[in-house]
């Protein structure tokens, strides 16, 4: 009788882990509940260049990783599960140069401070190469044969907001051909 009423007070706590009436605090990547949140899971997921988490759930709320679970039985219930099979699921990579803009028509000055990269940008440009290779965000660089080129810009290959800066450093080239006049 006594064993059976041990047993019915600490089944409970057993599973939750918690003595008592405690109830477990939410995880902070559930705040605000379900809603938006889509769970995937990968063969391995790559959090940074050390960290890898083997056949893990990676959650992600309104295009942004919310979290990276280790078991499926963490998962809310009734959250959509997408089984990405082997994948391999890694952070974004930033291209810190690019060809996309600075390529001739801005004028006949060799000191052209003033231009913008972005100015040369085609936003409509389409970037599923881009994206497929893992790149997500990359510099443009102003145009590269003048001794004074212009000012970059930092741009994200997708999404609704892509401009992450408009105007970014100074680009002064010291290589031979930027010293003649276009």
């Amino acid at each position: 009788m006594i064993l059976a009423a041990l047993a019915a007070v600490a089944a409970p706590a057993a599973i939750s882990g918690l003595g008592g009436d405690e109830v477990a605090p939410a995880p902070a990547w559930l705040e605000g509940g379900d809603a938006g949140l889509q769970a995937y899971r990968a063969a391995k997921i790559y959090v940074d260049g050390t960290t890898v988490h083997e056949d893990a759930y990676l959650l992600v709320r309104d295009g942004k990783v919310a979290a990276i679970v280790a078991d499926e039985a963490e998962l809310p219930p009734f959250l959509e599960l997408k089984d990405l099979g082997d994948v391999t699921v890694m952070p974004g990579l930033v291209a810190a140069d690019s060809p996309l803009t600075g390529n001739g028509n801005q004028g006949d000055r060799s000191m052209a401070a003033h231009r913008r990269a972005y100015d040369d940008f085609d936003p409509f440009l389409d970037m599923d190469r881009v994206l497929e290779r893992g790149i997500t965000t990359f510099y443009l660089s102003p145009d590269r044969r003048r001794l004074v080129g212009g000012r970059g810009a930092v741009v994200k290959a997708a999404g609704a907001d892509r401009v992450l800066r408009e105007a970014s450093d100074l680009r002064v080239s010291l290589r031979p051909e930027a010293y003649n006049p276009p």
